[in-house]
């Protein structure tokens, strides 16, 4: 559907930028759930499984950057398109790997492809929407990335067992491949007002570095972004092996994980806006609270639990450990000028993310040495503490009341 002026309709190019995002994040998101089946051939340790998410989000840090000013450059049409090849490419060469090392290789140029999916859709969102609307277009959009987890982690465990690994990733790879042409014909052209390319200015750098809440939350986001990657990354494999579950089962829960996530950054965002009348470290603080406890829990857990509370479990854990983001990047925006919110978002994802590149294979060692996922559960537990008083000690919220419209 078009507009008079020729453009796609704001409503169609929302539809195609959060399908985009769920599309990448299903392909980002596909190997989490099928670790059983790879652990399995490729005689992987846990510290491996962890690693191959390393690598593929030391791919995602090494290109977020010249990904974001690629596509102030080209466009974001070109760049989500450029990106979701690279991506689908090589996670079908991954299907085909025998080498651990072959295979963190193909995960790491797979990483950059996913790199194009923040920038470009959000400065879609930029140019394509009013200020009026653009905060609920941006979170419509990143939606996608808790919905392509929810596809992935439904639908592969089960081809993986009818079809084999390795076919399973083919389709993900072609699925992500056949949408560059919706996303083609979906988003308008971007047209450039300069001929001359865009900028780097080094001073708003400089007022974010000595923001010394801004820099909390940055570090403190290491802890809760390695931690959310590890149960992503380890969920699966540990009641797989732990409680004794079909690889099928283990994915349905991880689903119901990432439906919690999904949850998670609506309804404490409206605990934020409403409850809490605009506060958020108390928010924070309260998500701290409920996934310490959490993970705790599974550190303890034995195969003879409730089913129904493992439910209640890992659901409630995927609402705080991975639906945080919300509350999260609304107290960001809040602390910094208007003109930095980007450049800011940008600098602390490329922090954050030495978390999902550490956190990952460090769980997983912990696994090896013990011989039991007790401590590494712990580990994430102290690791969230950790943020959390962080937060509580560094991070100066700004007072006064709050409007709700």
């Amino acid at each position: 559907m078009e507009t008079k002026t020729g453009h796609p309709s704001w409503k169609s190019i929302l539809v195609v930028l959060t399908l985009a995002h769920t599309v990448a994040a299903f392909c980002n998101l596909s190997i989490p759930p099928i670790t059983p089946f790879l652990r399995d051939e490729l005689h992987l340790t846990y510290a491996q499984v962890g690693m191959l998410t390393s690598f593929f989000y030391t791919g995602v840090v090494a290109a977020s950057i010249p990904a974001g000013w690629m596509s102030d450059l080209l466009g974001e049409r070109r760049v989500l398109a450029l990106g979701l090849a690279v991506q689908g490419i090589f996670i079908i060469g991954f299907a085909i790997i025998h080498s651990f090392f072959l295979g963190g290789l193909f995960l790491l140029l797979a990483g950059i492809g996913y790199s194009s999916a923040n920038p470009a859709t959000t400065r879609a969102v930029v140019n394509w929407f009013p200020q009026q609307g653009r905060a609920t277009a941006m979170g419509t959009k990143q939606m996608g990335v808790p919905l392509g987890g929810i596809l992935a982690a439904s639908l592969l465990p089960a081809m993986a067992l009818a079809f084999g690994w390795r076919l399973s990733l083919v389709f993900v790879g072609l699925a992500e491949m056949v949408f560059i042409v919706f996303v083609w014909r979906g988003l308008p052209a971007h047209v450039r007002s300069s001929k001359e390319g865009p900028k780097i200015h080094w001073e708003p750098f400089r007022k974010i570095l000595a923001n010394r809440s801004i820099m909390a939350l940055s570090i403190l986001g290491i802890f809760t972004a390695g931690a959310q990657l590890s149960i992503v990354t380890h969920l699966v494999l540990f009641l797989k092996s732990q409680l004794l579950f079909t690889s099928v089962l283990a994915g349905f829960y991880l689903a119901i994980a990432q439906i919690g996530g999904t949850t998670g950054r609506i309804g404490w965002g409206s605990v934020s806006d409403f409850l809490w009348r605009g506060r958020r470290k108390p928010v924070l603080v309260l998500i701290g609270g409920i996934a310490i406890a959490q993970l705790l829990f599974l550190g303890r857990v034995s195969a003879q639990e409730s089913e129904l509370l493992l439910i209640l479990i890992v659901g409630l854990l995927g609402s705080t450990a991975i639906g945080f983001h919300g509350v999260l990047y609304g107290l960001i925006g809040e602390l910094v000028e208007k003109e930095s919110i980007g450049l800011t978002t940008g600098l602390m994802l490329t922090i954050t993310f030495l978390g999902i590149i550490l956190f990952p294979p460090l769980f997983g060692h912990i696994v090896d040495l013990t011989g039991s996922y007790r401590m590494a559960w712990d580990f994430l537990a102290l690791s969230w503490l950790a943020a959390t008083a962080m937060l509580v000690i560094f991070v100066s919220e700004k007072k006064g009341p709050q409007k709700i419209l």
